[in-house]
């Protein structure tokens, strides 16, 4: 079975939800108005503040449909449909010059986490198709009160399920492991010691996960890097129920939990052992290409820190984009091939 303390932690995560503790998500009505991220003033530290999970996808209104049915959430601006169009330092930050996008972000209820989408148009960019077990494929987590609507809402908008079981596994404690229609991985959890009063919609909480070569190498480098406060990891464990979620069979494994520094988002590092697992290798606008946007407090000084602590600036991220309010980006990728886009605001 998961381990007690694993599931533990995720029910404590859920409960703080309900208690309270989340703050009003502060996201765009599209990707030419960056989202703001978390309204909690920050003390010092290099990082303010979780901001979106963005995801590649090859149709736009498509994937809308799926995550406004998932989420039971509206994009924010509106359902209008978005057009293509240019921004120069988008552009150049995404490996895109000469091409167009077009965007759309809808907000995950009850966290600082939104899930920001964009489509290309006359961009090139290898498709990506990572298993779920490679190095720095993530993992969008959805806590929901009703797992079978759920499920029914990802195979209605173009998901699939990757469980073996073709159905939610466990008892008390349900999961399942599904893909969206761009290949997006999702795990679904229903925890049975979650209590909803106070929250409406069937979306409880939300997190991220990615898997990574070497749980504690990967949290030193968020640590070094950014200032996070990740733990070491436990002894590895032989789990049945990740065994049937994943397909894995009897899933070896050991995992870490902790937060985005100044926010509310949950992360977690998870190391599988499994034969013919490989890094990621992400192709900048690529259908199937994602990474997680972090706000810090100096762009320069973040940078600089995690290229010494391992990581590679991406494609085209020689240097930081300045939009037209000041506001300064710039993309790295993590030990594991994770892309981080790096926000200063002004």
């Amino acid at each position: 079975m998961i381990s007690r303390k694993h599931l533990s932690i995720h029910i404590s995560i859920v409960k703080s939800v309900l208690k309270g503790i989340l703050i009003a998500v502060f996201l765009p009505a599209s990707v030419f108005a960056q989202n703001q991220g978390s309204s909690t003033t920050a003390p010092a530290g290099d990082v303010l503040g979780s901001g979106n999970y963005i995801h590649i996808v090859e149709n736009l209104d498509r994937t809308l449909a799926f995550y406004q049915d998932l989420l039971g959430a509206e994009p924010n601006g509106g359902t209008e449909p978005r057009a293509f169009g240019a921004l120069e330092p988008v552009l150049q930050m995404y490996n895109a010059v000469g091409a167009e996008f077009r965007g759309a972000t809808i907000p995950v209820p009850n966290t600082d986490l939104g899930m920001e989408f964009l489509e290309w148009r006359g961009a090139q960019g290898s498709v990506l198709s990572p298993d779920f077990y490679d190095h720095g494929s993530p993992i969008f987590l959805l806590f929901v009160r009703d797992i079978e609507a759920s499920i029914d809402s990802a195979i209605a908008n173009g998901g699939s399920i990757v469980t073996p079981a073709g159905e939610a596994v466990g008892t008390g404690n349900r999961f399942i492991l599904l893909q969206d229609p761009d290949g997006y991985f999702i795990e679904i959890l229903q925890l049975d010691q979650t209590s909803s009063t106070g929250i409406s919609g069937n979306v409880v909480s939300g997190g991220f996960r990615v898997n990574v070569a070497d749980a504690n190498q990967t949290a030193q480098f968020y640590n070094d890097a950014f200032g996070y406060v990740l733990p070491q990891a436990d002894e590895f464990v032989d789990d049945n129920l990740l065994g049937a979620i994943t397909g894995l069979g009897v899933a070896r494994s050991r995992l870490i939990f902790g937060t985005v520094p100044n926010s509310n988002l949950n992360v977690e590092l998870l190391e599988l052992v499994v034969d013919g697992e490989t890094r990621i290798h992400q192709q900048l606008p690529g259908i199937g290409s994602s990474m997680l946007r972090i706000f810090v407090r100096d762009l320069d000084v973040s940078v600089s820190k995690a290229l010494t602590a391992g990581a590679v600036l991406a494609a085209n991220n020689e240097q930081a984009v300045t939009f037209g309010n000041g506001m300064r980006m710039q993309i790295i990728e993590d030990r594991d091939g994770l892309l981080l886009q790096l926000v200063q605001r002004p």
